[in-house]
């Protein structure tokens, strides 16, 4: 493996400079700083002595596979790495430099030679590569003449693009032509339409009718919009709206009823008018749809129904038996903004999927909540796609997008989570870049950053999670600096160093994790002073109370050796 990475190394450097091979830097292994011979007049070191031959005594540690830091100090880590030192060495585990130790230390370090030899074989290597530099360079230069080739053909090949474009513009021209001759036509037809005027005698009854099912259908429509309007407030308590939806289910049946017999009726009357027919088919199409709709509607009504009347009387959405998700040390109560779909710009069935979503997910039913969520993601996807610059649009998706990762979080599969949580932080990132100082799309972004963090870390991947993160955290220092009063940016600012912190942990790095545990504590302090009858706060300060508790005693002299397993999670 070392002699891979040296022979890489020197081929780096040939590539990097094609035209000045010679320069090839000479790669060697160098010598041990540490003298190989005994050397039994070193002194007798042990932890808390402080001088040049604990520096020698850290620098031969080093040579030996430590990573010490060279002070002349013999701390706790320089005790440990003498512990382990002698054990491995067969010595005695006391933590004192002896002479034994010393004439342990001043052995060669194991694979130097290989090591050597490796240097000298990477060298023959690069000198082979920067033989065969020269036919590379000459391969180069015929690449560059096919290249210009390339680009030659490319011009005559716009050319005759422009030329079809010309001739495209010909054809756009007798296309119009064409049009105004529909026109024409269409004027014709109407003109036709009026002589058929002529036969208003014989259609009076006919036209009678007509009227009667216009009104009908009009009925229909003002039962279909009142039922998707009942539909768009399914969170009402449930004793006062279980009897509108069924009401608004008998009347459905109702219009479902009159359509059908104002189609009979129209069927009837036609049949001996062939003038009419085209008319009377466009009429039976429209009651045709009116009655699809409203059996759309009863279906979503009936869907509303079913779900609430299986929530407690109380409101409260959570029984007993309902799955939860496991405890988490590090997330408290971090709600993303509140995906609120019922706007005059949101089609009725995007709200129907996203509102039977929040009630399944409420009630721990996760399979069903997730096919709901990602129901109402292909309506606001179709729609974003529609208006890619329309940012209302973009936000909506980024939230559903969230929702959809949460749900797969609770279930435990975090690859599909984190595709789901890359995908909001794809939309939220373009028009966060777009709008700096919008502070809602930043604040969405950090949002999507923090959850793709938590997705790779339950995954295993902490070094990304880590940088996600510390990304996600960056923004909600900036928010929060922004704008001081404002405490939900605080509180998230707290969120993220906590989220941060328990990657940290899992690292083994304590330190850091702890200091930024107390700054989150601290920023929860001061917005509990100002509201101190804030419940979520004050759980909040129990948690961050207790993690602090845990990585104290972690950092504690003779934690680690003691303690291995309570790593904060």
């Amino acid at each position: 493996m070392k002699a891979l990475i040296l022979t890489s190394l020197a081929l780096a450097l040939v590539l990097a400079s094609p035209g000045e091979a010679k320069d090839i830097i000479e790669i060697s292994a160098g010598n041990s700083p540490v003298d190989p011979s005994p050397r039994p007049d070193f002194a007798h070191l042990k932890r808390g002595d402080s001088s040049g031959d604990v520096s020698l005594l850290q620098k031969a540690l080093n040579d030996h596979g430590e990573r010490l830091t060279v002070d002349g100090i013999f701390g706790r880590q320089t005790a440990r790495a003498v512990k382990d030192f002698q054990a491995q060495n067969g010595l005695e585990s006391t933590g004192e430099v002896d002479s034994g130790t010393w004439s342990a230390l001043s052995s060669p370090a194991p694979g130097l030679e290989a090591a050597k030899q490796d240097a000298r074989q990477a060298k023959a290597q690069a000198a082979e590569y920067a033989r065969s530099l020269a036919g590379v360079n000459s391969e180069l230069e015929k690449a560059k003449a096919q290249r210009d080739e390339l680009e030659a053909k490319l011009d005559h090949a716009t050319s005759e693009a422009e030329t079809a474009q010309s001739q495209l513009k010909d054809k756009q021209s007798y296309v119009e032509g064409m049009q105004s001759e529909l026109e024409t036509a269409k004027q014709d037809a109407e003109q036709a339409k009026a002589q058929a005027a002529e036969h208003a005698s014989m259609l009076a009854s006919i036209n009678s009718e007509l009227e009667k099912a216009k009104a009908q259908r009009d009925e229909i429509q003002a039962k279909l919009d009142q039922a998707m309007l009942e539909s768009g407030s399914a969170q009402s308590p449930l004793k006062d709206r279980q009897p509108d939806l069924e009401r608004m289910q008998s009347e459905l049946e109702t219009a479902k009823q009159d359509a059908e017999q104002a189609k009979a009726k129209f069927a009837k009357l036609f049949a001996s008018v062939n003038s009419e027919l085209d008319n009377a088919k466009a009429q039976q199409s429209e009651l045709e749809a009116a009655k699809q709709d409203a059996e759309q509607a009863k279906a979503q009504a009936a869907e509303y129904a079913s779900l609430l009347a299986n929530l407690d009387a109380s409101g409260d959405p959570q029984t007993s038996d309902s799955p939860r998700q496991p405890a988490q040390t590090f997330k408290p109560n971090e709600q993303p903004p509140t995906i609120y779909v019922g706007t005059p710009d949101t089609p009725a069935i995007a709200t129907a999927h996203i509102k039977v979503g929040n009630i399944l997910l409420a009630r721990g039913d996760l399979a069903e909540a997730l096919k709901s969520y990602r129901d109402g993601l292909a309506v606001a996807e179709h729609l974003a796609a529609a208006e890619p610059e329309n940012p209302a649009w973009q936000h909506k998706t980024t939230q559903i997008f969230l929702k959809v990762g949460d749900v797969l979080m609770a279930q435990g599969n975090f690859a599909e989570a984190l595709s789901s949580y890359r995908d909001a932080v794809s939309l939220a990132d373009r028009f966060a870049t777009s709008d700096p100082e919008n502070a809602d799309w930043q604040r969405n972004l950090s949002l999507a950053y923090n959850k793709t963090g938590n997705a790779l870390a339950a995954g295993g991947n902490l070094t990304e999670a880590l940088k996600i993160l510390q990304d996600g955290l960056a923004i909600r220092e900036r928010l929060a600096q922004t704008d001081s009063s404002n405490t939900d940016a605080q509180r998230d600012l707290a969120i993220s160093q906590a989220q941060v912190a328990a990657v940290l942990t899992e690292q083994r790095d304590a330190a850091r994790a702890l200091d930024l545990l107390k700054q989150a504590r601290l920023i929860i302090a001061r917005l509990l002073e100002q509201s101190p009858n804030d419940d979520q706060l004050s759980k909040d300060i129990a948690v961050f109370d207790a993690n602090i508790a845990k990585l104290e005693q972690i950092s504690a002299p003779g934690a680690e050796a003691a303690q291995p397993e309570q790593a904060v999670r």
